[in-house]
């Protein structure tokens, strides 16, 4: 089984405000798009910044990306339904190119990869410790001049998207503490992963994980794209999106 549905909403970012109830504080974005009748909408976009639960929230910001390399970027402002496939413009974390690390980061030679994390070739995962990732936000998005926000579509009637992150690879609730795990296994699938992809009208500054003390913590750049998934998820998957 995977999402019910999948798709991303392109368009401008005009509010953001961070909610702490429940078991996943999300980060909101107000974004500007076209509705279903083609006047411009307000949807109502919840991301996961932080965890009430051991399964914390995890985010990489990639800034060797550029808007070419995701055939969705082109699409006009609004909402666009996505086959699950990579033909479609999906995201898949674990299989699309954009997202791959580069052959110095999978090299076998320690220093090929100290080169490569010296330089910021390897994006880190940054894992939520408080409120690092919500304080992150706001200067993240406030400049944002166009977003895309991949997930799912409300099932409410309501303008807005969820599931903006990682939709594979849940651990099998059978074996698994968490309560939730038999929600997202039944959730999984590959090419149907969520996220989102920024652009800004100048230089924006991201932070760039775990670095080096001689290294700056932040890299600038026009466009990124962000990953956001579980602890408990891995990025091994098979075709069904569980883990291998």
């Amino acid at each position: 089984m995977t999402l019910q549905e999948y798709g991303v909403l392109l368009g401008t970012i005009v509010d953001h405000s961070y909610y702490t109830a429940g078991n996943w504080p999300h980060f909101h974005l107000g974004v500007q798009a076209p509705g279903r009748d083609g006047a411009l909408v307000r949807y109502d976009c919840a991301v996961d910044v932080k965890s009430s639960s051991n399964s914390l929230v995890m985010a990489r910001f990639l800034h060797r990306v550029q808007p070419s390399d995701f055939s969705a970027w082109s699409l006009p402002d609004g909402y666009h339904r996505l086959a699950s496939n990579a033909a479609s413009g999906a995201l898949d974390y674990a299989r699309h190119p954009a997202f791959a690390e580069g052959a110095l980061c999978r090299s076998d030679s320690w220093f090929a990869r100290a080169i490569a994390y010296y330089f910021g070739f390897c994006p880190q995962w940054i894992t939520e410790s408080g409120d690092n990732l919500a304080n992150e936000f706001p200067n993240i998005i406030s400049r944002a001049k166009r977003v895309a926000v991949f997930g799912a579509p409300y099932t409410d009637g309501t303008y807005g998207m969820h599931d903006i992150h990682m939709n594979q690879g849940d651990p099998n609730p059978s074996t698994s503490s968490d309560p939730h795990a038999a929600q997202f296994w039944g959730n999984d699938g590959i090419w149907q992963d969520g996220g989102l992809l920024l652009q800004y009208e100048g230089i924006q500054r991201f932070p760039r994980g775990r670095t080096p003390p001689w290294r700056t913590p932040y890299f600038m750049s026009t466009f990124a794209a962000l990953e956001i998934r579980f602890s408990t998820q891995t990025l091994r998957t098979g075709n069904d999106g569980h883990p291998l």
